[in-house]
């Protein structure tokens, strides 16, 4: 880690991020002293690089700090849920979950995207999570949440709405890694592969 945080680094390390270049805003992360910053939402994005990474132990640190700054902070609270999921730690990710939800305001997008997550990790019912993604991820592109959403078509055996989605995908996101993923599930028809990735 550096000695303090240059604003080079810190829009480099937002540009990448925008970008999904994850693995290459890391190697800016690691030379900057995050400790400087005092934009709880950059601490954040850091903390969602390190989870794009799976490095939780220093997601975890970066995270618990934006949360101190700004314990109101909703994409704060989010992405602690997120990572307390993906590292099996139900209680914390329990605790967090409610409270995002405590004053979250229904049938917004990020809250529809927090109980899906949470459900999902909770093993809630196929159909059931689907609600909270169908339409508007069906309708409306989105690098994460419509990969996610084509996964959960493909799972349920609905290839129609899957080959909708696969379509409209591949001609907003054409050369990005998901769409390679995309392009191998189809040609291989593995479900395991899709449960692996889902």
């Amino acid at each position: 880690m550096g000695s303090g945080l240059s604003m080079t680094s810190v829009n480099k390390i937002k540009e990448l991020a925008n970008a999904r270049e994850y693995s290459l805003a890391l190697e800016i992360i690691d030379s900057q002293d995050l400790s400087k910053s005092l934009n709880p939402q950059f601490i954040r994005l850091c903390g969602d690089v390190y989870i794009a990474n799976k490095r939780y132990k220093d997601a975890r640190k970066v995270l618990v700090m934006a949360h101190r700054m700004a314990p109101e902070a909703k994409r704060v609270i989010y992405s602690l849920v997120d990572l307390y999921l993906r590292m099996g730690y139900k209680e914390l990710a329990s605790f967090y979950y409610k409270l995002y939800m405590f004053d979250a305001e229904p049938n917004l997008p990020q809250t529809d995207n927090m109980n899906y997550i949470y459900n999902k990790a909770q093993g809630c019912p196929f159909q059931e999570i689907e609600t909270l993604l169908f339409p508007m991820y069906s309708d409306v592109m989105d690098y994460d949440w419509s990969f996610e959403l084509f996964l959960l078509m493909k799972l349920q055996g609905k290839e129609e709405e899957a080959k909708r989605i696969k379509d409209d995908y591949l001609a907003s996101f054409k050369n990005e890694p998901n769409a390679i993923l995309l392009e191998e599930i189809e040609e291989s028809g593995s479900e395991d592969r899709i449960k692996e990735l889902f």
